[in-house]
């Protein structure tokens, strides 16, 4: 045995005496981790005997090969251990009588190794040398065993096993090629005998790779992220620094006169590359990251997160559920007491529920908020708490109008689909204190991406079952216009009819002038139904004025009694005068029936700025925050039974919106309700001659 191979055992018995002590403390007591263990701590005494075989009286050579072949019989037990649990090996009865005939082989080598006689006669029978023949036969079955494995294992799964399959695969190719030589040449070959530690010591690494992505083996092996980190980081400025003293050593040699200048040059240069390479937190960050995702084992069980979403979410009903949903299946995630969930309404971000948090009733963001914009571009999760410790890394979010939500607020996910944002969820601060990590970033952008084509979905179904209903809406439309037009011929013949009856002309006239409204009413409705198209009127120059005092006239049959509570005059707005009177009274109809007949309901027109602003407001049974956000402005949704339709309040705010206004609700249960509506004032010559083109 020379120094180089008494150093190459060394080295060897070393790197599998550490990972023997790493599967020692992962052991759990399954077949697999001790098989795995037994070969490993086998290695090591195997790999310290070589490095003093023939120099110890009681290692002697055939000891150490007699301990090799036991050595090899385990490796090979582990082997077959693990092909017995492959697809297409559970249905194979050849691999236990195959098994009990490799380990009788095993034992008569042993004994062939102790005994000399023993090898002799063995010798004399089959012509060779038996005991190199052997371990030529066990180097042949280890590498068949090695071949099925890998062949043998799922295409998905072998990336578990590869590297067990490349070492254990190097170590006997490497024994093959020694003792077939020596069985050709009748003797080792002392410099393939000296390597062969090193071989050995090579190959550890993978085997170490391989136990710690089969946490079936019962091994969690572990190794400190920040030791991986800074020993990576000087293994890394070592090989800097010696690439760079070659450079510049090649430099001087062939700079000639200027050679040693641009060497001190070079170095001076390239140290500065590197001290700001070190001192780059940005850099070091992505270091971090990039061994993070690549050489250590995942924070999450993957397959029981999906899982677990995909449970949270089934649990919904309704859609109010199936969004409440949405919010608990992100808070599970990271263990938040809960959240609230915006979604894109139109032009803005409106909020639509909430989970334990006080929250509710958050008004919309707009689309052009610092928070909104910023997602949109970055597509990152916002931490909250990170945002105020460095806000450099978020360059161009300002959040001053969530101030008062910073307190409670934990996280911000975005929801995108398709490259666009389609809503956002807030989640409040976790119930014990945890840091977030890249790995939990990735999941929630994932989640995050899930849910929204989820909520997506929701939403799709929802304006498909609108539409459903507009449909049937529209086909009834074909029965009212049927009821109109009997209905318009019968006033008709009432008119026609009153002519006998003037022995009260007073009387008479007020009949006729009545019934000549109703028929010119009915008739222009009857013709807005036969075109499709309600809208069709053209908008008029109408003063607001006017407008509430018809409505007051034809509410006032009712209790209790409208009252003007304050108006200002010559208020004009570009509107169909009849469906804005429609509209109105339609809200203060609604007032009256929430009120009772000893309350009150008021009337209010002002102006500001260049909106006026009209109010029905009362003090009768009044709304929750849940019933406006999911059912006031829903269609076909009533709480009156068969007397309504559940289409007014929806109607209002869409003709609200055509005329370029809008239209709010404050409301309290028990206090009443004050709906807000909001239209641009207009110009009496620019609407005469916009009418003017609209008859051209």
């Amino acid at each position: 045995m020379t120094s180089f191979g008494f150093a190459s055992y060394i080295i060897a018995g070393l790197f599998y005496a550490f990972i023997t002590l790493l599967l020692c403390t992962g052991w759990r007591g399954r077949l697999q981790g001790g098989l795995l263990l037994l070969a490993v701590g086998l290695s090591t005494v195997w790999a310290f005997s070589g490095a003093v075989a023939g120099t110890v009286e009681y290692i002697t050579l055939k000891n150490f090969l007699a301990l090799e072949v036991l050595r090899n019989a385990i490796w090979s037990a582990f082997l077959w251990h693990l092909l017995s649990f492959t697809r297409d090996n559970r249905r194979n009865h050849w691999l236990g009588p195959v098994a009990l005939g490799y380990l009788a082989f095993c034992m008569l080598t042993i004994v062939a190794e102790i005994s000399t006689p023993v090898a002799e006669a063995i010798n004399r029978v089959a012509g060779v040398d038996f005991r190199i023949l052997s371990h030529v036969i066990q180097s042949v079955v280890v590498l068949f065993l090695v071949e099925q494995l890998f062949r043998n294992t799922r295409l998905e799964l072998r990336w578990a096993i590869k590297f067990l399959c490349f070492g254990i695969g190097a170590i006997y190719a490497y024994d093959f090629v020694l003792y077939t030589e020596s069985l050709l040449f009748g003797r080792i070959d002392p410099y393939i005998w000296d390597a062969r530690g090193a071989v050995n010591a090579l190959a550890v690494p993978l085997i170490v790779v391989a136990a710690a992505r089969n946490p079936e083996w019962s091994m969690k092996i572990f190794v400190s992220r920040s030791v991986v980190f800074h020993t990576t980081g000087l293994l890394a400025m070592g090989v800097y620094l010696i690439c760079m003293a070659v450079v510049g050593y090649y430099i001087r040699d062939f700079g000639g006169a200027w050679g040693r200048f641009g060497q001190v040059v070079f170095i001076a240069g390239a140290l500065l590359v590197l001290v700001l390479l070190m001192f780059s937190g940005r850099m070091r960050a992505r270091i971090r990251v990039f061994f993070n995702q690549h050489f250590f084992s995942y924070k999450y069980d993957y397959r029981k997160e999906w899982l677990d979403l995909n449970m949270t979410i089934a649990n919904g009903t309704t859609a109010d559920d199936l969004r409440m949903s949405c919010i608990r299946a992100v808070s599970d995630i990271v263990d938040s007491a809960g959240g609230a969930l915006w979604l894109k309404r139109d032009d803005d971000y409106s909020f639509v529920s909430e989970l334990n948090t006080h929250l509710v009733g958050h008004g919309a963001v707009a689309a052009s908020d610092s928070l909104i914009r910023f997602m949109q571009q970055r597509k990152w999760v916002v931490e909250i708490p990170e945002y105020y410790q460095t806000p450099e890394m978020y360059e161009g979010l300002e959040l001053s109008g969530w101030c008062e939500l910073m307190a409670e607020l934990w996280l911000v996910i975005p929801l995108m689909q398709r490259d666009e944002l389609y809503g956002f969820i807030c989640l409040t601060n976790p119930r014990a204190p945890r840091e977030i990590n890249w790995e939990d970033h990735d999941l929630l952008k994932t989640v995050g991406q899930q849910l929204a084509s989820y909520l997506a979905l929701i939403d799709t179904s929802d304006a498909l079952a609108h539409a459903r209903q507009f449909e049937a809406y529209n086909r009834l439309s074909a029965f009212i216009v049927h009821d109109l037009k009997n209905l318009v011929a019968q006033l008709s013949l009432v008119v026609k009819n009153a002519e006998r009856h003037k022995d009260n002309p007073e009387f008479i006239d007020d009949a006729m002038e009545t019934l000549a409204h109703s028929v010119e009413k009915m008739n222009r409705l009857l013709a807005q139904l036969r075109k499709g198209n309600v809208d069709a009127s053209p908008l008029r120059f109408v003063e607001l004025q006017t407008v509430l005092d018809d409505v007051v006239a034809q509410q006032n049959n009712a209790l209790p009694i409208i009252k003007l509570d304050k108006t200002e005059e010559k208020l004009a707005v570009s509107v169909d005068q009849d469906k804005l009177v429609s509209i109105i009274g339609h809200l203060v109809q609604n007032a009256q029936e929430a009120t009772a007949e000893d309350g009150w309901v008021k009337l209010c027109l002002y102006k500001s700025d260049n909106q006026a602003i009209i109010e029905v407001e009362d003090n009768g049974c009044g709304m929750d925050q849940h019933f406006i956000r999911e059912r006031l402005f829903k269609p076909f949704d009533t709480t009156k039974g068969n007397a309504g339709m559940g289409i007014g309040v929806f109607e209002a705010r869409q003709l609200v919106r055509g005329y370029g206004g809008q239209i709010e609700v404050e409301s309290e249960p028990g206090k009443g309700t004050r709906f807000r509506l909001q239209l641009p004032l207009a110009d009496r010559k620019l609407t005469e001659n916009s009418a003017e083109r609209e008859v051209v």
